[in-house]
């Protein structure tokens, strides 16, 4: 009982010590991870965007996003389905729906892929009561086919991959 007692509270000592350092370390390198204000920022980068997952919470919000920014001419919006943004950004014109089937083929979108500046990845599920296959197929292989199938497709920059995903998300 007294070597479990002895045991607890090193324990608890090195957490305590971990937290400080950690503590330390954020106060020493506050700010210096921060993007320069001043950056020159190309004006071609975002505008042909690709999202994925937009009829989910994450990429409804990323969706949501590009509409609204007036820098975004070109939005492709990749999907199983249809919602009601999806729907209401196409009858404005400002969304391109491309319907996929198959996550792990983008051959017949070479031409298109070859357009695009930006994808905002918000495509996946909750881990909860999935299976360890489904999981990695979803969250790991869908995403390296469609990478693959980018670089291929397009050589040149700008180019920016954001793999999006959260606990919890929300509109909020």
């Amino acid at each position: 009982m007294k070597f479990l007692l002895k045991l607890a509270l090193t324990l608890v000592a090195l957490i305590v010590i971990l937290l400080i350092a950690m503590n330390i370390w954020g106060a020493m390198t506050l700010g210096t991870l921060s993007p320069d204000p001043d950056a020159l920022r190309d004006s071609a980068a975002n505008r042909t965007v690709m999202v994925f997952g937009a009829t989910g919470s994450v990429g409804d919000g990323l969706l949501k996003a590009a509409m609204q920014d007036p820098d975004v001419q070109t939005i492709y919006a990749v999907t199983r389905r249809m919602s009601p943004r999806l729907e209401a950004g196409q009858a404005s014109g400002r969304v391109q729906v491309i319907m996929q089937k198959d996550f792990t083929d983008y051959s017949m979108l070479a031409d298109t892929l070859a357009e695009v500046n930006t994808v905002l990845w918000g495509l996946g599920a909750s881990s909860i009561g999935m299976d360890e296959e489904t999981y990695r197929m979803l969250h790991v292989d869908f995403p390296v086919a469609f990478v693959t199938a980018w670089l291929n497709a397009r050589s040149t920059g700008p180019m920016a991959f954001h793999y999006v995903t959260g606990m919890g998300t929300g509109e909020e």
